[in-house]
């Protein structure tokens, strides 16, 4: 007789937690993106198409095939070391942009303005300009910190906050225009 599934008080709370996180994630990045509609040029944007949404899995797989080409290529120590950093910067980005409005709304008492910087890159006609603020350093420290401890042990917890940040953030960059092409991703 096959074991049954006991629904336990840890188990319940695993579930809850689950769908929690899991709907909140896309009810966050789903409002975040509509603020982003809001800003952005509408003509300027690039919209998910049905049409589009074939090339997905073809994209995907051909990146899957270019990593196994090198794993195979290269020693995979090196390859782990060069992803780990790739996705640790992702991270940073990705908790960073996630938590800036929260920051920015409930510590605006600090430092709101932000100074202005000029970096001139050779090859580029125009310098780069960017703005950075205190609550900018602040949450850039927090995000680091953040990464130090994922790399350091590995916990679940900072790995649950990037993969959290990581959704959120890939909703909110979505625009799909339809509801149909939204669930042609789904399937």
């Amino acid at each position: 007789m096959a074991d049954e599934l006991v629904l336990t008080t840890d188990l319940t709370i695993t579930y809850v937690a689950i769908v929690t996180m899991a709907s909140s994630a896309v009810y966050l990045g789903s409002h975040m993106s509509l603020k982003l509609l809001d800003e952005k040029d509408k003509d300027d944007s690039e919209v998910l198409n049905s049409s589009d949404t074939w090339k997905i899995p073809v994209f995907a797989s051909a990146f899957l095939f270019g990593m196994y080409l090198v794993f195979k290529t290269f020693k995979k120590e090196y390859v782990n070391a060069v992803l780990m950093a790739y996705i640790l910067l992702f991270a940073i980005m990705s908790v960073f942009n996630t938590f800036r409005p929260i920051f920015k709304k409930y510590l605006s008492s600090i430092d709101s303005a932000e100074k202005e910087f000029n970096f001139s890159v050779p090859l580029m006609e125009s310098p780069l300009q960017f703005g950075v603020s205190t609550v900018d350093i602040l949450l850039t420290i927090l995000c680091v910190l953040n990464t130090l401890w994922y790399t350091a042990t590995e916990h679940w917890i900072s790995n649950n906050i990037f993969g959290y940040c990581f959704a959120i953030q890939a909703i909110s960059n979505l625009d799909m225009g339809k509801y149909k092409t939204g669930s042609f991703l789904l399937v």
